[in-house]
């Protein structure tokens, strides 16, 4: 965004300004995991599109690619201004849909960085149950990684270009002067998950030890459930902290097994189906935000509840009750397109159809296979 070259923030207005105007979608791959985001600009007029497109971002396993995670952390929380404090209406709009989120402090290179009060204007101002499973190492202009609290490693990242600053990183030992500070995050971290899940406390009880894949375990369950929401910290700018931040959404947040099935409406009766997610299932999608593109036209954007959609299938539209030719499947990254022959359960997508019947609301369509 500093450098205008943004991939979700394409358009000339969003560059020049440095600002989020209008929503975008992205995919990517992360440890052999499949990435789908969708942002929003952090407005509460957004929250209502927000609301039909949660989860925000979804990870899926290459071969299932269905739906496995959430994230609401579109909009980082500032060391230096702790905007979100000032704005509560992204963890609200989270407790009131049930998404898990995570919490990434951003800024702390900057003047004024203060991951301490960050923190604690979370829980105090948000009442948010928040602790974290990253500490900074230093702040300011003296920020050089993070701690990683659970397996008690330094991650420090090598000073270099602005570029490339932030892409080479070397995992080591918690230098001595910090030992105590991370053994103290430590210790309250497990305490905290101690205090709602059954196995962590049942070890402390004992007085044994809690390793560090029992601890990311218990973590995970209590991230799933909305107890818990795990804090990292970082420099989005220049890179620093963004790896774990990534690592993090895999290891804590929902698997497509995790995740309860969507609902719907029956065609023509009022009775409740539940959608399971799989590739082998009948196809359902819902249909959220229509797009004209310059060179595509009128195009769909919807995600894949369950089942594969082609290139030249049928689909059914409950809304209009008609049924479309899809002539045209896409991804869609930021402002370019990607011309697909398929989609499959967990992906969100962009269509164009040879009919006038363009799915409008938030309905889901299935295929005439």
């Amino acid at each position: 965004m500093d450098d205008g070259n943004t991939v979700t923030d394409w358009m000339e207005q969003e560059r020049e300004r440095g600002i989020t105007i209008t929503s975008a979608a992205v995919t990517c791959f992360w440890t052999q995991k499949k990435k789908r985001a969708w942002s929003n600009p952090l407005r509460v007029c957004r929250i209502a599109s927000t609301s039909l497109t949660r989860p925000a971002t979804w990870i899926s396993p290459p071969k299932l690619n269905a739906p496995c995670a959430f994230w609401t952390a579109r909009s980082p929380c500032s060391a230096v201004s702790r905007a979100f404090s000032r704005n509560p209406n992204g963890l609200a709009s989270g407790d009131k849909y049930n998404v898990p989120r995570i919490a990434f402090v951003n800024k702390m290179d900057r003047t004024g960085a203060n991951f301490e009060n960050a923190l604690k204007d979370m829980r105090k101002k948000l009442g948010a149950y928040a602790y974290p499973i990253f500490l900074p190492i230093g702040a300011e202009d003296k920020f050089e990684g993070v701690i990683d609290v659970v397996n008690q490693k330094a991650i420090t990242w090598g000073v270099g270009e602005v570029v490339n600053e932030g892409l080479k990183y070397e995992v080591k030992e918690i230098p001595e002067r910090l030992k105590k500070k991370a053994k103290t995050a430590l210790a309250e971290l497990i305490d905290a998950v101690s205090n709602k899940d059954d196995a962590i406390a049942e070890l402390v009880i004992g007085e044994k030890p809690v390793e560090p894949l029992v601890l990311k375990a218990a973590i995970r369950r209590l991230t799933c459930k909305i107890e818990l929401i795990p804090v990292l910290c970082g420099s989005a700018f220049k890179k620093k902290g963004v790896q774990p931040l990534i690592d993090a959404i895999v290891d804590y947040l929902p698997g497509p097994l995790d995740v309860p099935g969507a609902q719907g409406v029956e065609v023509a009766t009022d009775k409740v189906v539940h959608i399971e997610t799989s590739d082998s299932n009948k196809f359902c999608s819902l249909a959220f935000k229509l797009w004209t593109d310059v060179y595509a036209g009128k195009l769909v954007f919807f995600r894949v509840y369950s089942g594969q959609l082609k290139k030249g299938d049928t689909i059914y539209n409950p809304r209009t009750r008609k049924r479309d030719r899809v002539s045209r499947l896409m991804i869609i990254q930021g402002s370019e397109r990607k011309d697909i022959d398929r989609v499959y359960a967990g992906d969100i997508a962009a269509l164009s159809v040879c009919g006038t019947s363009l799915p409008a609301t938030r309905c889901p369509t299935k295929t005439t296979m």
